[in-house]
């Protein structure tokens, strides 16, 4: 009996802690929630080149990839869209971007940034810059070598007859249903060739043209050129990918 009666007893303790757990487990659950602080922290203007540096703080539950992204317009119409690398951002974490554009030739120029994150859409209200400077000279000391397309990125060598320090490549016209990321060199020395290698994003792909611009962040010195994005097909394609592939082996 006293033993029937210690059984008893241990048994109800037993259900009385896991109904503790299973409470303890439900008061502690999360829900997810995307949410985020985005702002403009700065915006450069040096001659024609405008730089945007923008903050993100991820205020919610769940890690997002992000992109931001900068339009420069003209009223209500789209001149130029540059767009950042993917960021992922964990909840909690603070980070920023950094995005560069190139004025266009027209006025009442306004900077609209946007963010990217999870599949949501964060928007900024305007911000009025200046009109395109044409007051100063332009030196070009750039050109643009072997230009390749793959799937996803393209390729191509810079070089410059002037030893430069943060030097932009800016994709400046393509579609406007595409992504186009930019990049900056932090230096190039007169003569020295360097790899570009700029990853872009289509929904379909079809063949069009793209100008790609190169300027110093001062904007002082400046180049574009058109390309045809026209992908690398068949054995040329997997030529060039073996290249690729071996040049960046010993520039490692």
């Amino acid at each position: 009996m006293r033993l029937l009666i210690i059984l008893m007893v241990s048994l109800s303790i037993l259900v009385i802690i896991v109904h503790f757990i299973d409470a303890s487990e439900i008061k502690i659950q999360v829900s997810e929630k995307i949410s985020s602080d985005f702002k403009t922290t700065a915006v450069e203007e040096d001659r024609n080149i405008i730089t945007a540096y923008l903050g993100v703080h991820n205020t919610g539950s769940i890690e997002y990839d992000a992109r931001a992204r900068m339009d420069i317009m003209s009223g209500d119409q789209i001149l130029f869209t540059g767009w950042s690398k993917v960021i992922k951002i964990n909840p909690g974490q603070r980070t920023g971007f950094v995005i560069y554009g190139y004025k266009p030739d027209a006025t009442n120029l306004s900077l609209r940034m946007r963010l990217y994150h999870g599949n949501e859409i964060k928007e900024l209200e305007p911000l009025g810059i200046s009109d395109r400077n044409m007051t100063f000279d332009v030196v070009n000391p750039f050109k643009i070598m072997n230009f390749r397309v793959y799937d996803d990125n393209i390729r191509f060598e810079v070089t410059s007859n002037h030893s430069l320090s943060d030097v932009l490549i800016i994709p400046k016209a393509y579609s406007g249903s595409w992504v186009f990321e930019q990049r900056r060199i932090e230096a190039i020395g007169e003569g020295e060739i360097k790899e570009i290698i700029l990853p872009y994003h289509t929904g379909f792909f079809r063949e069009r043209n793209v100008t790609i611009a190169i300027a110093s962040a001062d904007g002082k010195y400046y180049n574009e050129h058109e390309f045809r994005l026209r992908r690398e097909a068949g054995l040329l394609k997997y030529i060039n990918l073996f290249m690729d592939w071996v040049g960046g082996f010993f520039r490692s």
